[in-house]
């Protein structure tokens, strides 16, 4: 795999992961103590982060390091630690619709 495509990679997984973890790139530079400016650079490719800062965003964004890296692409244990852990933070209500909503999709894309 050639630089530019591991980097092509990480931008876009970058991206997606703050996508999924309902963060703002404003949050996820805070927390890894570089400026949004950086930050930007690292999503558009412009530039590399360190490694400390890689680690961190695996950390932050709970991403597989290898995902992060464009290593692998299959990520739906992350997809489902990310879901879950977003319905964790709903109250009795919030999770009662999501199962109700996930109960109908289930209904509708798996006809028996």
């Amino acid at each position: 795999m050639k630089r530019n495509q591991i980097d092509t990679d990480l931008g876009a997984a970058i991206k997606e992961g703050i996508i999924l973890n309902n963060m703002t790139q404003k949050q996820l530079a805070k927390a890894l103590h570089i400026s949004q400016q950086t930050l930007s650079c690292y999503i558009h490719n412009q530039r590399t982060p360190n490694i400390h800062d890689l680690v961190a965003i695996s950390q932050i964004l709970n991403l597989d390091i290898y995902v992060l890296l464009g290593l692998k692409k299959d990520i739906p244990d992350h997809l489902d630690h990310i879901i879950y852990k977003n319905i964790m933070k709903l109250d009795h209500k919030g999770k009662k619709m999501v199962y109700d909503y996930v109960e109908r999709l289930l209904k509708y894309s798996c006809p028996h």
